[in-house]
């Protein structure tokens, strides 16, 4: 598998401006901390078609710039700096980055899921605790608004609206994503939320290097 361009950031004198310089960063990211490239080879083989590595981190790259949409990409298929930053070696088609995730879906969130505490533990983040020496995992269920739209999936909410329920959990000071489930707005809130909790109580055991007091805070 190619792996991403290493590229230098260098300062100038001179003012340099684009929409998306941050994808540099998750470039970086995405080649140095984490074993994405390995886990998504593992998932199957293909016979000349584009790699699950440029599958997913080009959504990445999407969801980077706030844009969740398949149909987003198509304006990122010409776009070196794009491709450079964040592709292995090529950018997918709308139609293939559909068909990919519809396939494999499950494979791809738990590699990725695995992924996010690679990179925190990896990458050395800092993880900051309270003034009384815990450190905070806060789990609270927000609302996603989708009126209007024509998502799959998208229920009455109890706020009388059409929507998901997702519920989320964040780690430390720094606010580290942890997990996140994207439920139908129709869901109870409490609804899973012990195999949820469970699961966040162990990636944190898995990030602690030492033993540290963990204070969970739980929002509305």
């Amino acid at each position: 598998m190619k792996k991403l361009k290493r590229l230098l950031i260098e300062k100038f004198k001179d003012e340099f401006c684009t929409s998306h310089s941050g994808l540099v960063l998750e470039g970086l990211c995405l080649n140095r901390f984490i074993s994405l490239v390995q886990r998504l080879a593992a998932v199957s083989s293909l016979a000349g078609g584009i790699a699950h590595a440029d599958i997913v981190s080009s959504y990445i790259g999407l969801l980077w710039l706030g844009k969740s949409d398949y149909d987003a990409i198509a304006g990122f298929r010409e776009d070196r700096f794009f491709k450079e930053s964040v592709a292995f070696k090529t950018v997918p088609s709308e139609g293939t980055l559909s068909q990919r995730f519809e396939e494999h879906a499950e494979r791809f969130w738990a590699i990725v899921n695995y992924c996010v505490t690679e990179f925190i533990k990896r990458s050395g983040a800092l993880l900051t605790s309270l003034a009384t020496g815990h450190v905070p995992l806060d789990i609270y269920v927000f609302i996603m608004d989708n009126s209007k739209t024509k998502k799959e999936g998208v229920p009455r909410t109890y706020q009388g609206f059409d929507g998901y329920s997702p519920i989320a959990a964040y780690l430390a000071m720094e606010g580290w994503l942890m997990e996140v489930k994207l439920r139908e707005g129709s869901q109870h809130g409490q609804k899973g939320f012990i195999p949820f909790l469970a699961q966040d109580l162990h990636k944190v055991l898995e990030l602690m290097a030492t033993p540290t007091p963990c204070a969970l805070r739980f929002g509305p």
